[in-house]
């Protein structure tokens, strides 16, 4: 009795103490939200002594933190973004971003003077005006600059005026900077700016800015090639575009300059990094991109309009250089290589294609080339480009009263109009250059070919045609027939066709994989034949709890062993069997599904080719019943299964592996943990933390998250989660959000980051005192409205019966198909106290016609194959189309809603939220509409993000915690005076007033002149 008093007296003492830590907690607020910070652009040296990653907050300056993996070395630089290591570990160079401080400040003066040359231009009838100090030029845009960090002892050289730079992955310890060019003088600057006020607005074409200036109509500036190691520099005067080879350290740079200068060559230039020597690779002024290498960069090649470019609408030839030659040789041009295809020339770069990148692209299948298409077989020996339509001569201007603006609509058009204007005109026929024969041969023989390598050699490429299926896009799926292309002849041969999704062939190109019928097929390229890999194995390959009314997904191809065999994915576990079928057999024992987790081969060197069969492997793992998650081992030809090296309840990141040590990176979270960086052995023993972004969280109120189990009305398990507000007490009751899409339950321990956004946040809500539930959803074909009822009703049942949920304060909410269900639900259930519901389709029968204007797609596919599974077209399942839609039952409706839908939305029309508000308006019933003019489908803008999440907090708090309804609620806003109310409703930080007007002297006229006739 004794032992029980004492176990008892602990148990209140530690409730106690851990209530008082609560109460010593304050809950979150919005202002929290911009100091909230997270990781980006993690780096491990390859030694794997170092980290480099960025800790940035949602709104304010960044900081790059450099630390050691082992000991505790750390190394901290303001506004450092973008770190990259030397290959020798010695340095990490990083780009410093201009401070915001600074970029406010220069905003605000650009404001305060067209603020006031506005006033000066409306007040220029009376007169001159006495210049204004505060209007005088205002400082230069704030500009970005390069910091070298010496990791010897963290000392940090910085060069200002940067606007990019390159770090070659292999060789030397160089690092290859650009300059922005210099400040205009103030006289300049004036004159400029002058200009720009004489200038009537224009609108922007579509997509943002127009025309692009080609390279050789631009000034130059100083590229600069700076030796790390000992400290010299190379200064390159001119440079309008740059790039740097992934090995041997290959750096070339275009030159240019808009006048004669002494400083300036003009043409394109390559320097090994190091040795000092410059090769001219084309002489003169010209645009040159698209640039790309062979894996072992031997040749590099790039198209240029060198040729013709004084030409109106200059066309472009495809050179290569080889690596020690000089020149580069003109290698394709329409005018005089033989095979080259009527009508058209080579394709262009899109962009410079050559702004600094360390070419990655050789040797890889369906690489491109800075936009060009230019791409090298793995053994560099056949170079595949792109043949473009020529440029067509230009209309003759017209009248107005003789234009006509027309877009016809063709029932034959493979692709329905919005959907070609979204597309362009950017694509090509794809050819080939056979460097060892020099000739040509044309691969595909349409524009919209997908054309990639498929043998290392070249010898063969693999061609996707789609256009026969191009019109079932619009309401079913992506089809195409696959060929495979014999290169030296171009003869081709069809080997799958009507292919839903694309096929997968092995490295060495003598097999294509593809996945049909809920079974996985390997084609022989050579003969043709064609064997069912999986028939005969027992365990299904197609994600089986896929209930969308279209074919099933696989679970993936895990990759290709040297000897030819494929290792494939089910549910849970990895198989291995030879590219005929032969052999198949479980690499992990089918101990993932006995333990119902599922196991994935993790890549740790990214420039794996093959799964190699002798050494032990890692495998991610995740249970699919508790969500715990970590890593075992296991290897193909091994004789033991999986061997546990990790489970924890947590979500683990991916492992990012040191390139020559067996050290590594990830992160870790929890609902209440926010992914610090961890680093470990790759036995992820003693796991050592790297970083503590978000200290502030200890003096949060916060929350804990819970898998919760429990049965719909037809008896189906369902999963969810619950997060609970810290200090939880079972005892008292507390108001409740919900929020769902489909299964969301694999969410558990996701951190959610303190954000304003479209969605409630659920780290704001459970910190201020909400329970918040995510319920899974399972549907039934042809009613997805009435399987989310069955889901989230009893889930929420099952949760008011354990007695701590507030059952008159239960709130629901969703955004796009979750905005559907919320407002189905209110239609069916009274359940809820409030709900928000965004971007919902309300009306199926007027939404299935419409287009998702975002990508120009017809809506049918969304309806009759996918998301919102009503399993057919219109006139096949009307009723389906009417039961499914809440516009049709909105007199049922007695819950106030509150509903987001912007005018920009790309993906579910507007007048979708405007038809639903329109009704319930009718109706009488409680509903608000909210429309962040200009934005889309999600909200973008950080203000609009800002003014969204305190109103819905409002509307929240007032439903469902009893607070006073704030005024908007009470009266609405008048469109008149609609500005000052959010001056009101969330008063600007940074706002620039006018200037108050000084009283008119004593008998001045008015602005209309004097009142005298003359």
């Amino acid at each position: 009795m004794r032992n029980s008093t004492f176990t008892l007296c602990l148990v209140l003492l530690a409730t106690s103490l851990a209530s008082a830590q609560v109460r010593g907690r304050r809950a979150l607020t919005h202002d929290d939200y911009d100091g909230w910070k997270s990781l980006s652009g993690t780096r491990l040296s390859e030694d794997g002594r170092w980290v480099a990653v960025t800790v940035r907050p949602a709104v304010g300056d960044a900081e790059l933190i450099v630390r050691a993996t082992s000991g505790d070395t750390i190394y901290r630089h303001p506004r450092g973004t973008g770190a990259r290591f030397t290959s020798d570990g010695r340095w990490v160079v990083f780009t410093i971003s201009p401070s915001r401080a600074d970029t406010l400040a220069y905003e605000k003066g650009k404001l305060a003077k067209a603020s006031s040359s506005s006033s000066r231009s409306s007040r220029s009838s009376r007169g001159p005006r006495a210049p204004d100090a505060s209007n005088r030029d205002g400082e230069e845009k704030p500009t970005s600059s390069l910091g070298i960090m010496n990791l010897v002892d963290g000392g940090v050289t910085v060069i200002d005026r940067v606007k990019g730079f390159r770090v070659p992955e292999e060789g030397p310890a160089f690092v290859v900077y650009h300059l922005l060019e210099k400040p205009k003088s103030d006289k300049k600057k004036d004159d400029d700016e002058k200009k720009d006020e004489e200038k009537p607005d224009r609108p922007k074409r579509r997509g943002g800015g127009g025309k692009k200036t080609p390279d050789y109509l631009k000034d130059g500036t100083p590229l600069v090639l700076h030796d790390l190691a000992d400290g010299s520099e190379t200064r390159v005067e001119g440079v309008v575009s740059y790039g740097i080879s992934r090995k041997k350290g290959i750096c070339w740079f275009a030159c240019n300059s808009k006048k004669d200068d002494e400083k300036v060559t003009r043409g394109l230039f390559a320097v090994v990094l190091g040795s000092g020597r410059r090769t001219t690779l084309v002489e003169g002024a010209a645009s040159y991109g698209g640039f790309a290498t062979d894996r072992e960069v031997t040749r590099l090649a790039f198209v240029s309009d060198r040729r013709d470019r004084e030409t109106k609408k200059a066309t472009s030839d495809l050179y290569a250089w080889n690596l020690g030659d000089e020149p580069a040789k003109r290698i394709v041009s329409h005018v005089d290589t033989e095979g080259f295809p009527e009508g058209r020339s080579v394709a262009p770069a899109r962009g410079s294609g050559s702004s600094g990148r360390s070419s990655r692209r050789g040797g890889r299948r369906g690489g491109g080339g800075g936009g060009s298409g230019l791409s090298f077989s793995r053994d560099g020996s056949v170079l595949m480009f792109g043949a473009a339509e020529l440029p067509k001569p230009e209309l003759p201007k017209l009248l107005d009263e003789e234009k006509v603006t027309l877009d016809l609509w063709h029932w034959k058009d493979p692709l329905l109009q919005p959907m070609q204007a979204k597309q362009g005109r950017s694509r090509s026929l794809k050819c080939v250059w056979h460097f060892g024969e020099d000739r040509m041969t044309v691969v595909s023989t349409k524009d919209t070919d997908q054309v990639a390598f498929l043998t290392p050699s070249g010898s063969h490429a693999l061609v996707h045609d789609a256009v026969p299926y191009a019109q079932t896009v619009s309401w079913d799926g992506r089809y195409s027939d696959a060929y495979v292309v014999d290169i030296a002849s171009g003869e081709r041969t069809r080997v799958v066709t009507e292919l839903r999704g694309r096929g997968t062939s092995s490295p060495d190109g003598r097999t294509l994989a593809f996945f049909r019928d809920n079974q996985w097929f390997a084609v022989d390229v050579s003969s043709g034949e064609t064997v069912c890999l999986t028939k005969d194995l027992k365990v299904p390959f197609h994600r089986e709890d896929d209930d969308r009314p279209e074919p099933a997904g696989a679970h993936g191809i895990a990759g290709w062993t040297e000897d030819g065999r494929i290792l494939l994915n089910d549910r849970f576990d990895v198989w291995v069997m030879g590219r005929d079928g032969s052999k198949p057999r479980r690499v992990t024992d089918g101990w993932g599904r006995a333990k119902k987790t599922r196991l994935r081969y993790t890549r740790l060197d990214p420039e794996e080719r093959f799964v190699p069969t002798e050494k032990t492997l890692m495998f991610a793992a995740t249970n699919q019943e508790t969500m715990a998650s970590g890593y075992y081992t296991d290897s193909v030809d091994g004789a033991y299964g999986p061997n546990k090296v990790v489970m924890l309840d947590k979500r683990f990141g991916s492992l990012t592996k040191a390139k020559k040590a067996d050290r590594c990176v990830y992160t870790l979270t929890t609902f209440a943990e926010c992914g610090d960086l961890w680093t470990s052995g790759m036995d992820l023993a003693a796991p050592k933390r790297l970083t503590d972004i978000n200290p502030q969280q200890k003096n949060v109120r916060w929350g804990k998250s819970e898998l919760v189990r429990w049965h719909n009305a037809d008896g189906i398990e369902l999963k969810g989660f619950l997060v609970k507000p810290d200090g939880f007490d079972p005892k008292k009751k507390y108001p409740m959000m919900v929020y769902f899409y489909e299964k969301t339950s694999s969410g558990l321990h996701n951190y959610v980051r303190p954000s304003a956004g479209t969605s409630p946040n659920a780290a704001y809500y459970v910190s201020n005192g909400y329970l918040w539930f995510q319920p899974d959803i399972v549907y039934q074909e042809g009613y997805p409205g009435e399987s989310c009822l069955k889901c989230v009703v009893s889930g929420v049942q099952h949760l008011m019966d354990q007695g701590f949920v507030d059952e008159e304060h239960v709130g629901a909410a969703g955004h796009s198909w979750g905005g559907y269900q919320t407002a189905y639900l209110i239609t069916k259930t009274n359940i809820f106290a409030a709900v928000e519901s965004g971007a919902p389709v309300s009306n199926m029968t007027s939404a299935y016609g419409g287009i998702r204007w975002s990508s120009g797609m017809s809506r049918a596919f969304q309806y009759e194959k996918t998301q919102s599974r009503i399993g057919g077209s219109l006139w096949e399942y009307p009723l389906r189309y009417l039961e499914n839609s809440p516009i049709f039952s909105a007199d049922k409706v007695r819950t106030p809603v509150l509903i987001l839908h912007n005018d920009q939305d790309g993906a579910v029309p507007w007048y979708q939220g405007i038809e639903f508000f329109c009704a319930l308006r009718r109706l009488g019933r409680e509903a608000y509409m909210f429309n962040y003019v200009g934005d889309a489908h999600g909200i973008r803008r950080t203000a609009a993000k800002n003014d969204w999440v305190r109103r819905m907090q409002q509307y929240f708090d007032h439903h469902l915690k009893g607070a006073p309804a704030p005024e908007w609620m009470k009266e609405g806003v008048a469109y008149a005076d609609r500005e000052r109310e959010k001056h009101r409703f969330n008063k600007p930080k940074h706002a620039v007033w006018p200037k108050k007007e000084k009283p008119a002297a004593a008998g001045s006229t008015s602005s209309g002149g004097s009142s005298k006739q003359r």
